[in-house]
This record gives structure tokens, C-alpha cells and sequence, in this order.
């Protein structure tokens, strides 16, 4: 994923409803930078139980590389049952 300072990208990842689980996202690096601006839970469909989709909204802030890690957890567990790792470049 590649970003401009100031600009602005959602990254979607989908979840069981109903199951306590929540992502957590982190950024790792030590050169650029991003703001988690928003999280939002977005239900696939009206049924009880659906499926939610987690859309963060994360904007550019330094320059340089990072990763983002997201992790599906519960709140009450130090372990994860799911990772993801994004590659982020944010230039100038």
C-alpha cells in the first residue's frame, strides 16, 4: 500500500459477528508514520449473527516504510486467532 502524506486509505477486514472477536491494528517501523483516523463496524447484512466487516480509516503522517499488523482477537486473550501484515511506503 502506498500513501502521501495527508491522504487517506480503508483497509476492510471481515469478522464473525456475534463472537466477541475484534481486530486490533498496530503500525511497526521505524521510518514512516500512520493515524488510525476512524474504526467503524459494518454489518454485511441485517440478519442476526451476520458477519461485520472492520474498516479503518489510517492516513499518511511521515514518510518512510512501515507495517501494519492486524490482529483478530478477544479482548480477555493475549493470543491472537488471526494475523495480517501490510506492507505501508508514505511519501512526501
Amino acid at each position: 500500500m502506498t500513501l502521501d502524506v495527508g491522504q487517506q486509505q480503508t483497509i476492510d477486514l471481515r469478522l464473525p459477528g456475534g463472537t466477541g472477536y475484534e481486530w486490533v491494528l498496530t503500525a511497526q517501523g521505524d521510518g514512516g508514520e500512520v493515524e488510525i483516523v476512524d474504526k467503524e463496524l459494518i454489518p454485511e447484512d441485517q440478519a442476526f449473527g451476520a458477519r461485520l466487516v472492520t474498516r479503518f480509516l489510517i492516513r499518511g503522517v511521515r514518510p518512510g516504510r512501515l507495517k501494519l499488523c492486524a490482529v483478530l482477537k478477544r479482548p480477555w486473550e493475549e493470543e491472537g486467532a488471526e494475523a495480517r501484515e501490510y506492507s505501508v511506503v508514505v511519501h512526501d
